[in-house]
């Protein structure tokens, strides 16, 4: 095998690792914490807390990398997961707290749907562009709420949490390209650590709040909250698709 197509699966192998295992603790923690916290309202606290870490290292791991190289960054951080991963599992392990059957079940087509359709999103986003694909994923996470909303069955959220995957894959792939165009080479880091930062934040806050929201408002405002949010997304991907050419390549 040739050194870069080895370097390249290599790395496809570590991202899928690092993939799976982040989102299966993302799936899983609010399910423990509710499980064990006597404040049910904190449930996703744990969750927002990931990504609070998250936004809280991105732009010093940006500024690490680029004095230190992306290698020494991408261990560093190996490291630091599997030492969080470690220390979950002892918790879980202490607590006795297992969980099976359906909520299983829609948790790992969740996940699969989220990285599975990334095999072909980068060729989806070549053939019909940024901008509409993120539309179509947009509309996909408008159907997740319609579904979730027609009832609360282990079928609405099975459906409602692929859905959710769907179109989080088709968005956030073309969303990602679509920054690349956004700054230059020398401004690569600085830009990419803003960008983790920015929607680090964003995913925290709306994480911890959504805990609050479904203990103390019920199932439904979680879903109906999600809607202006993904409405704004789509306003703003309007706007950016309407911009003169000349402007937008700028």
């Amino acid at each position: 095998m040739r050194p870069e197509r080895r370097n390249v699966f290599i790395l496809a192998v570590c991202q899928m690792l690092f993939g799976t295992g982040r989102s299966l603790l993302i799936a899983t923690a609010p399910l423990v914490a509710y499980g064990l916290a006597v404040e049910k309202g904190l449930a996703t606290l744990p969750t927002s807390l990931v990504v609070v870490g998250t936004a809280l290292a991105s732009i010093p791991a940006a500024m690490v990398m680029r004095r230190l190289g992306r290698r020494m960054g991408f261990m560093a951080g190996a490291l630091c997961g599997a030492a969080g991963g470690a220390l979950c599992a002892h918790a879980v392990f202490q607590s006795n707290l297992w969980l099976f059957d359906d909520t299983a079940l829609v948790i790992e087509w969740h996940i699969f749907a989220m990285f599975a359709p990334g095999f072909f999103a980068g060729q989806l986003v070549d053939r019909f562009g940024e901008v509409r694909m993120i539309h179509a994923g947009i509309l996909l996470q408008l159907l997740c709420v319609a579904v979730a909303l027609s009832g609360q069955g282990v079928m609405e959220f099975w459906l409602a949490n692929v859905l959710l995957g769907l179109g989080w894959c088709l968005s956030f792939t073309a969303a990602t390209t679509l920054t690349t165009y956004a700054y230059t080479p020398a401004e690569r880091d600085h830009t990419q650590g803003a960008t983790n930062f920015i929607a680090s934040s964003f995913v925290a806050l709306l994480s911890l709040s959504s805990g609050a929201l479904v203990h103390y408002f019920g199932w439904m405002w979680v879903n109906l909250g999600a809607v202006p949010l993904l409405l704004v997304a789509s306003a703003v991907t309007f706007w950016y698709s309407a911009k003169p050419r000349a402007l937008v390549a700028a």
